[in-house]
């Protein structure tokens, strides 16, 4: 391996160089002569034959490689301007090659061997020495001192196969005749600066040099998977001479046939120094073949593929986009400072801020709907609405820390995802990490999406049909307002988003990893963001399209549009909408079954089964699709439905409330760890992974639902007590702007890193907590600044207030809030404070009671 390495770090860097002297279409060998002799070069006539230079020619033109006069002269005219002088040999092996030819008769594959003999015996630098001159005149001519040190090494002997490998030779004809080709079409500017740039290096011009040394070269650990040579991006960019400025091009390269993790596909990426009039398609042009051509000296079932290659520019101006998003963030900007100055100007009129809400205030006068519409985007009245922990009554107080927690497990996961890219050590690491089984809860965190879609389910059924319970009838209900609420709480800020990160993202910083242009997905398509169906316009697209986290967003409002159809049978009649629940759940796993027979997939995304083959498929046909993801949902809508019909009262015995914890969390367990041993040597037959891959999330989202079932009828105890912790209500209110940020977060980040990290256990902490922290900072600046004065607006608009509740609803709400149904974790009580023996809750006893004496509650 290492043997390999060295042949085709070499390699490599000498193709870099020697190919640009070879390229383009056949021409006269003797004009050529003429050419040199009439521009006053210095041509070894004396020691090389014409008829030699014909016979190459013969050979180059018979479809493995041609060279361009022209171009060589041009190349010769660049770097004579500042040759240094030296002495120079004859080209006496090829004079001897010439002669092997024509006693051969026309036997290329002797020819060449001896051609590239004379290469291996005496050095590339050999070779080249008797194409540019050794004659009387040394200014004009191109020492091999010079030569060698532009190739950085003198002799390939010791690396390179001896004389007589046909593997060599079609390496190096195969790498010759693509760069050539690349070369011969590249810009005419861009041609000069290449050939400016290699007799800079020639003449060790400090600039040239720079450039040179800017290159990403193999550190230490190469054969342990260390695969990322950046080179120095700064070095590489501070190159500005008055005819030529250095460009950064980060080279992507697949290895076709290795593997340190099922289904993970491996890259080399290595920085190059390039002039700026290059583009990135002439790059990838000329090292396509150089990689491509190396794979000749690996093991046969490794393919090195240059794949992309990406360029960075010193500085962007602002395009027409960006202008515009700064006009309409200015306006934002604008209008939040005026809001926030009336609204402090009110508050010191009132002596309250608080006090200008309520129109019965005989100091402050009634405002009109211009004033309260301005007043919906106070910095200060959002701000302090957005951080109020108070408990209100009748809420569902444990969904509060499920979402805040399960929106950590998410960024937690793609701390780990999306920053891969970063990592150099992933090869030595991931294997080790996998092996654990504690690491599951962060290679499986898949799941923590599905927990969002269950409570999301949940609550749409539990509000909706509290919402038809009071018009008494689903002709009745608003479902226009059902549909534009929805659509207006969430498009605002993920609209804004978006746009920001199409017109700015190219701006956002700068580095080897950074990606300076627009997004096709995003500038042709950011349409179907919002319309919500994103993640059907690209089944074939593994990243997803235009912020493709936001598939989570299209599928969640695909299911709440669906709702309807299984909550408006449970309000007509349970066993109608127990019929709808099945009849969608079915289908749902119909197609999971379906497409999982068809491609063969494995139980999950990260692979775990015997047969990766069509795993890339899974993403873009299973993954972001609703009928993969739907199952959670549906499990929700039926857990809203059930806490509406017994309105969260459910007296449990002690060992029914044990035994459904135990049952909820081994179930939650084994889809979470259940795949330790797939992932360590034992993976899942294909039938094992379909049904996996089939009822995992559902099963998962069951586990959810018990939860917020057992705690919103009182038999959580103290994991209740937790998840209603007050910190986490405000906490809560910003995950859904800390999912559109946080991507966007990790995205410039990794990109702006100058260097590859080390991945460790403790690395890996630290950089999920600055995620983290820094996600939810932002996400209150955007839910402050956008999403909060987007619902006020709607409440000024459509006057969605809230109304004092009935008798029947408080009796309902301190059920809800203070509940006294006894469980096995507090000696009796799911809370000490609710000890029916204390003297100060004697009323409040009797009231609860008397409600319960009414509908005896449900036991299990």
């Amino acid at each position: 391996m290492a043997a390999h390495v060295k042949l085709v770090l070499i390699l490599t860097f000498t193709a870099h160089v020697t190919a640009l002297t070879f390229g383009g279409s056949g021409n006269n060998y003797g004009e050529l002569m003429e050419e040199f002799i009439t521009r006053g070069y210095s041509f070894p006539t004396s020691n090389i034959d014409l008829n030699v230079l014909a016979n190459i020619k013969d050979y180059f033109q018979d479809g493995t490689i041609r060279t361009n006069a022209k171009m060589i002269l041009e190349f010769l005219e660049e770097l004579n301007r500042n040759l240094q002088d030296g002495n120079v040999r004859a080209a006496r092996n090829i004079r001897a090659a010439g002669d092997s030819q024509n006693n051969t008769s026309n036997d290329q594959t002797n020819f060449l061997t001896e051609f590239f003999k004379g290469i291996t015996d005496n050095g590339i630098g050999s070779l080249l020495t008797s194409f540019f001159g050794n004659g009387t005149n040394q200014s004009q001519n191109l020492s091999l001192s010079t030569i060698q040190r532009i190739l950085g090494v003198a002799n390939l002997t010791s690396v390179l196969p001896q004389a007589g490998s046909s593997q060599l030779i079609n390496t190096t004809m195969s790498v010759y005749m693509g760069m050539s080709s690349a070369f011969s079409s590249a810009p005419q500017e861009c041609r000069n600066d290449l050939i400016s740039m290699v007799g800079g290096i020639a003449t060790g011009q400090g600039w040239a040099l720079s450039m040179l040394d800017a290159l990403g070269k193999p550190p230490a650990g190469v054969t342990t998977g260390r695969l990322k040579w950046w080179g120095d991006f700064d070095e590489c960019q501070a190159v500005d001479t008055p005819t030529l400025n250095g460009q950064y091009c980060k080279v992507q390269v697949f290895i076709a046939g290795y593997s340190f993790l099922e289904g993970a596909q491996i890259s080399l990426e290595e920085g190059v120094c390039m002039p700026r009039t290059c583009p990135s398609e002439t790059i990838k042009g000329l090292m396509f073949p150089v990689f491509l051509g190396l794979s000749q000296s690996l093991p046969q079932n490794i393919r090195l593929y240059v794949y992309n290659v990406g360029c960075r520019t010193e500085h962007l101006d602002f395009d027409g986009k960006a202008v515009a998003m700064t006009i309409v963030c200015s306006g934002i900007v604008l209008v939040l400072i005026v809001s926030t100055l009336f609204d402090v100007y009110i508050a010191m009129k009132t002596k309250s801020v608080s006090e200008h809400k309520q129109q019965q205030t005989p100091d402050l006068p009634k405002l009109g709907t211009l004033e309260r519409t301005l007043l919906a985007f106070s910095l200060y009245t959002n701000g302090k609405k957005l951080l109020n922990s108070k408990k209100s009554a009748g809420t569902l107080t444990s969904l509060h820390g499920i979402r805040f927690l399960s929106m950590t497990w998410v960024i937690l996961g793609h701390t780990l995802a999306l920053n891969t890219n970063i990592f150099d050590n992933l090869a030595t690491v991931a294997p080790v990490w996998i092996s654990w089984t504690s690491f599951q809860a962060i290679f499986n965190a898949l799941v923590s999406v599905d927990t969002f879609f269950a409570i999301s389910g949940l609550l749409v059924a539990y509000l909706t049909l509290k919402e038809l319970n009071k018009v008494k009838s689903a002709l009745k209900f608003n479902w226009f307002m059902f549909y534009f609420h929805r659509f207006w709480r969430l498009t605002p800020v993920y609209m804004l988003l978006l746009g920001i990160f199409v017109a700015f993202g190219k701006y956002m910083g700068e580095g080897p990893g950074f990606y300076q242009g627009d997004i096709p997905a995003c500038t042709e398509k950011w349409w179907t963001n919002l319309l919500y169906i994103n993640n059907f316009v690209y089944p074939d697209d593994t990243q997803g399209g235009c912020m493709a986290h936001t598939w989570y967003l299209a599928n969640d409002m695909q299911f709440y549009i669906l709702s309807p159809l299984i909550i408006v049978p449970f309000f007509i009649n349970p066993i109608f909408g127990g019929l709808m629940s099945v009849l969608f759940l079915g289908a749902t796993w119909g197609a999971c079954i379906y497409l999982g027979v068809k491609y063969q997939w494995p139980p999950i995304t990260n692979g775990g089964g015997v047969d990766s083959t069509n795993q890339g498929k899974m993403f873009g046909e299973y993954y972001i699709k609703p009928y993969g993801r739907m199952g959670p949902y549906i499990v929700g809508l039926v857990t809203g439905y059930i806490l509406y019909r017994i309105k969260c009262k459910c007296r449990m015995k002690p060992v029914v409330a044990v035994l459904g914890w135990i049952v909820a969390t081994v179930i939650a367990c084994l889809v979470l760890y259940g795949l330790h041993d797939a992932f360590n040597g034992n993976p899942l037959s294909v039938g094992v992974s379909v049904f996996y891959m089939t009822v995992h999330r559902t099963v998962w989202g069951a586990c959810v639902c018990w939860v917020v079932f057992a705690c919103a009828t009182g038999n959580g105890g103290y994991i209740n007590t937790l998840l209603s912790w007050k910190p986490f209500i405000p906490l809560a209110r910003l995950t859904y702007c800390a999912y559109l940020l946080h991507p966007l977060i990790m995205y410039i980040y990794s990109g702006s890193l100058r260097e590859p990290m080390d991945m460790t256990m403790i690395s890996l902490v630290f950089l999920y907590f600055g995620f983290l922290v820094t996600s939810m900072a932002f996400a209150f600046i955007a839910s402050v600044c956008i999403e909060s004065p987007m619902m006020a607006l709607e409440k000024v608009v459509f006057g969605r207030s809230k109304k004092k509740p009935k008798d029947s609803e408080k009796e309902s709400q301190v059920l809800d809030e203070k509940p006294i149904i006894p469980t096995v974790f507090t000696n009796g009580y799911s809370n000490k404070e609710l000890d029916p023996s204390a003297p100060e809750l004697k009323e409040e006893e009797a009231k609860i009671n008397a409600v319960m004496n009414e509908k005896q509650p449900v036991y299990y």
